[in-house]
């Protein structure tokens, strides 16, 4: 090869040397692919639960089972304080009619005083009716002076209040000896017995025996619900698959005293024509209405948004949301009704 084109020839060789280290390093790394764009995702549509407001009727009541007690009761108790007791004669469930006794305190004394005054007041009688006597053959006798009649008469005016006395006395403790003898006032059952025994002694009015007659039944119901119940509101009662009427006789507002008075949350439905099979301890349905309106705008309780004091619901205004301030009346567990604020045929939101 010529000297001319000798260094041509090495030139060319350098540039075909890189030419094919280039092409075989391109083909060691692999080619980046092109990326793709995320897919496109479309938005769930939101669903609501929607109620169009309507006028109709709506009322909250209270419904519960009562038990069935006596109307007519009565608990004796000593009237004297410390009476230590001899005997309770009764137990729950006996029957009894007035005049039985119930409960005895220690006696003895009282009957010795008896006993000791009755002798008294016979001694009274006797001197009295001796001085009658003389007083009348006094004035028979002529010969008895006008003094002698006036101080037969002093005698006989002494000895009547010396009686008179002595039958006050008497009949004081024949009363003491009542008020340790209880007797049962009315005709019925015992419901209560008091957990004394024999030599202790008891506190004046401290409750020993209760008698209720199971002919006058009412219900008698205790709970929070009732807070609402008021004397007179007319109740439906259930009993044996029957429906009767009753009506409240005792309520929250009522006017008591002693235990009533703590048992506020109670009430008592008396209810007439009550099956002859119907008992005490038995239980009895009853509902009573608290609050009833008619044809009024009524919506789903859920509806109802409360938050710092306001009242508010969503309603649906050309396909938007809107929020708006209402006034409630009757609510109940799952609907209200509202005053003001909405129109019939508006569309609210029910979360």
């Amino acid at each position: 090869m010529s000297g001319i084109f000798r260094p041509l020839a090495i030139k060319f060789g350098v540039l075909l040397f890189f030419i094919v280290i280039v092409s075989s390093g391109c083909a060691m790394f692999p080619v980046e692919e092109e990326r793709l764009a995320p897919p496109l995702i479309r938005p769930e549509e939101e669903v609501f639960e929607l109620y169009t407001v309507t006028p109709r009727n709506i009322y909250s009541l209270v419904q519960a089972t009562g038990i069935l007690i006596s109307s007519e009761e009565q608990t004796v108790f000593f009237d004297l304080h410390g009476v230590r007791l001899e005997d309770i004669v009764v137990e729950p469930g006996d029957s009894v009619v007035p005049g039985d006794l119930l409960a005895l305190g220690e006696s003895n004394r009282l009957e010795e005083q008896i006993k000791l005054q009755s002798i008294n007041v016979d001694k009274l009688e006797i001197d009295l009716r001796f001085l009658n006597e003389n007083m009348y053959l006094a004035k028979a006798d002529s010969q008895t002076s006008k003094d002698d009649l006036r101080r037969l008469r002093r005698d006989i005016d002494i000895k009547t209040l010396d009686l008179k006395g002595a039958n006050i006395l008497l009949d004081g403790l024949e009363e003491q000896l009542n008020q340790v003898r209880l007797m049962s006032p009315i005709e019925g059952i015992v419901t209560y017995v008091a957990d004394f025994r024999q030599g202790d002694v008891v506190d004046a009015y401290r409750p020993l025996v209760t008698v209720a007659n199971p002919l006058t039944l009412q219900i008698m119901y205790q709970g929070a619900s009732v807070m609402p119940v008021r004397t007179g509101m007319n109740a439906k009662v259930f009993y044996g698959g029957e429906e009767y009427q009753g009506e409240v006789i005792m309520a929250p507002d009522s006017p008591r005293i002693g235990q009533e008075a703590i048992n506020r949350d109670e009430i008592r439905i008396g209810v007439k024509n009550l099956p002859d099979n119907a008992e005490m301890g038995n239980s009895v349905d009853f509902e009573i209405i608290l609050q009833y309106k008619e044809d009024t705008l009524v919506i789903p309780r859920r509806a109802l948004q409360r938050f710092m004091g306001e009242t508010t619901v969503l309603v649906m205004d050309n396909d938007a949301k809107r929020e708006l301030n209402v006034e409630v009346g009757i609510e109940t567990s799952t609907e209200v009704e509202i005053i003001s604020g909405l129109k019939e045929g508006q569309t609210v939101i029910v979360h």
